[in-house]
């Protein structure tokens, strides 16, 4: 329910329209791709991520709207952090958070390419910031960043770098 809330104000807020936000959550709520998720303890952690990871990009779009003051939106953009780590813990998907922010900046900001890529870049760089409170507790309790599987075939690490923009 909590994630079928985020939805519904990140869409309103994206877009201003009301009826389009209820539909598209409404439909989020009952499409039975969620029902692992919601059914088996398991699965948990998808809508544990989901409502931290929703929570942060709304209150991120709140910080950013004008209109808010300047302390509402300082508010709204240190909640938006504090949710995005709150989102890392739960699930490492969350991580993507960085590359939304930069796209959604890059997409909303106008001006020339360099301004906008700068402005993207100085946008996602707090989110940045705070994956590295996830990654280095990480990193010095496992020991490495990435989880190697005993069964899969031992290959270079290029080949990870290449499918990467697949994955995203």
């Amino acid at each position: 329910v909590l994630c079928a809330a985020g939805v519904y104000y990140v869409i309103l807020r994206t877009s201003g329209r009301n009826l389009l936000a209820l539909l598209a959550s409404t439909l989020f709520a009952v499409h039975p791709v969620h029902a692992e998720s919601v059914s088996w303890i398991s699965g948990m952690t998808d809508p544990l991520f989901g409502v931290f990871f929703l929570a942060s990009f709304c209150f991120y779009l709140k910080a950013r709207a004008p209109g808010n003051g300047e302390r509402g939106g300082r508010r709204a953009f240190v909640l938006s952090l504090a949710m995005f780590v709150f989102a890392a813990f739960a699930k490492e998907t969350a991580l993507s958070l960085v590359v939304l922010v930069f796209g959604y900046e890059l997409i909303e900001t106008s001006g020339q390419k360099a301004e906008r890529l700068i402005a993207a870049a100085r946008r996602a760089l707090p989110y940045a910031a705070a994956a590295l409170i996830y990654l280095v507790p990480r990193y010095l309790v496992l020991g490495e960043l990435m989880w190697r599987n005993p069964q899969a075939p031992d290959r270079p690490f290029a080949y990870t770098l290449l499918t990467l923009p697949f994955v995203l």
